[in-house]
């Protein structure tokens, strides 16, 4: 059996560690020792005190932290206990063009690589149910798809960095939906139209979305901002779709409007506060 390796326990490394550790005899890395020991605790993960370490005890390794920076830099240092034996599984949203560079680097020493991002928050992180979006050698990928759906349902999107380009223009829309739905269901407000009533009418009818149905009734309107999901690191994502984006003509507005909020709330804020500009203007 596969033993896992993971490193990064964030809000989403921590859940999907938890259920390989169901299945997996797992190793965890975090750079806050204190997250590791909480999931050694709580789910009996064998604790690993330098990454580097983490190829002696594992074959598969994943990996989820904030940017490639940290993935280059951790594979840096684990660099020299990395052989043929070992499959490295990056869930973090990278620049495509940075994993296809990790890629042609490890592959040299045929070390398989994938890009993996996912998408569906702490909530499907905990229950199992992310979308894996997975882009790197199809032959390899049959290999670690059984490990992949302890954690996710994986879709295979074809070459290295191509999860990752998904993934990008995934969460561009992602928040120009929540944008977009914030200034129409504003501008009913306007006309006296009640904010509520006009959502009811929108999530039965053809207008509706994910952040009509769910995003704004809870996390907006409730005042929650607690998706789970902050307002840099949708910054960051938004700034890799800009890149793909050839002629990014009202997805600009979007680029804009993520900018304003994040010097108004913050780093760390929840990307649903992005609505405040709408509703608390």
């Amino acid at each position: 059996m596969s033993k896992i390796g993971f490193v990064g326990l964030g809000r989403m490394g921590y859940n999907m560690a938890m259920n390989l550790s169901k299945n997996y005899e797992t190793f965890v890395w975090n750079r806050s020792k204190e997250k590791a020991e909480n999931h050694s605790t709580e789910f009996g993960s064998n604790i690993i005190s330098d990454v580097k370490n983490i190829p002696i005890h594992c074959n598969i390794i994943f990996f989820c932290l904030p940017t490639h920076n940290e993935v280059k830099s951790v594979i840096s240092e684990m660099r020299e206990n990395l052989n043929e034996t070992h499959i490295l599984i990056d869930c973090t949203s990278s620049d495509c063009s940075v994993q296809k560079e990790i890629y042609n680097d490890l592959i040299e020493s045929n070390i398989y690589f994938f890009d993996a991002p996912v998408s569906g928050g702490p909530e499907k992180a905990f229950t199992g149910e992310l979308t894996c979006m997975v882009g790197g050698n199809r032959n390899k990928f049959i290999e670690i798809e059984s490990v992949l759906k302890t954690i996710s349902n994986p879709i295979y999107v074809g070459d290295i960095g191509n999860g990752c380009a998904i993934k990008s223009i995934n969460n561009i829309l992602n928040v120009s939906h929540l944008c977009l739905a914030s200034e129409a269901l504003q501008s009913l407000s306007d006309l006296g139209i009640d904010k509520k009533v006009a959502l009811e009418v929108i999530n039965k009818s053809s207008g509706k979305s994910l952040m009509t149905e769910e995003r704004l009734p809870i996390d907006v309107f409730e005042k929650n901002y607690n998706f789970g999901f902050s307002l840099g690191l949708m910054n960051k994502d938004v700034g890799l779709a800009m890149n793909i984006i050839k002629n990014p003509i009202m997805f600009s507005k979007i680029n804009s409007l993520l900018k304003e909020s994040l010097d108004k709330y913050g780093y760390d804020a929840d990307y649903t506060e992005i609505c405040k500009l709408y509703f608390e203007s």
